[in-house]
């Protein structure tokens, strides 16, 4: 969430999305429109929150072009 706003912390709104969606997967894959219904999410949180998930998408997949990841058993629990 990187920061909160006056009345709530970054952890507090982190939580309200979890409470909201039930999960981390759905605020991940929403549209700004279902985002931005929950009480202090804007337009600018949910741009912070796509940005985040691309550049865990982009190492990911760097990682994973990269090295052969299952080539440990600590390789194969750290993508797990």
């Amino acid at each position: 969430m990187r920061v909160g706003i006056k009345e709530k912390t970054a952890m507090a709104l982190g939580g309200d999305l979890l409470h909201h969606f039930g999960n981390l997967l759905r605020p991940l894959s929403n549209t700004p429109e279902k985002l931005t219904q929950i009480q202090s999410m804007g337009i600018s949180k949910w741009s912070q929150i796509q940005a985040a998930y691309e550049l865990v998408k982009r190492s990911l997949e760097k990682i994973l072009t990269q090295d052969s990841i299952f080539s440990s058993p600590g390789y194969v629990r750290e993508f797990l």
